[in-house]
């Protein structure tokens, strides 16, 4: 697989996680009060949001140099605060 295909797969794994996160939006409510209220919700939220983390390490750096507008280092940092900190995560936050 060269990179350009690599990075689509990812491309779309991280859309399919999003679609995710709207999905649950749909499911369990769009207000903040909604989402701080419901555990449930929370985690789906989270654990998506940490596999988009974990698949935009994947990312080629040609990729990222190109989308230099996305944050990339900031994305793989909040899966690992969602990895080793996730108790202490503050829900407004997320």
């Amino acid at each position: 697989m060269n990179f350009e295909d690599r990075d689509r797969f990812y491309f779309l794994r991280m859309i399919e996680h999003c679609e995710k996160i709207e999905k649950a939006k749909k499911r369990f409510g769009e207000t903040l009060e909604h989402f701080l209220n419901d555990s449930d919700y929370r985690d789906v939220v989270c654990m998506n949001i940490f596999q988009i983390g974990e698949l935009s390490n994947h990312i080629s750096e040609e990729a990222q140099g190109t989308l230099n507008d996305i944050p990339w280092r900031q994305m793989y940092a909040i899966r690992n605060i969602l990895a080793h900190a996730y108790i202490k995560v503050d829900k407004q936050i997320v």
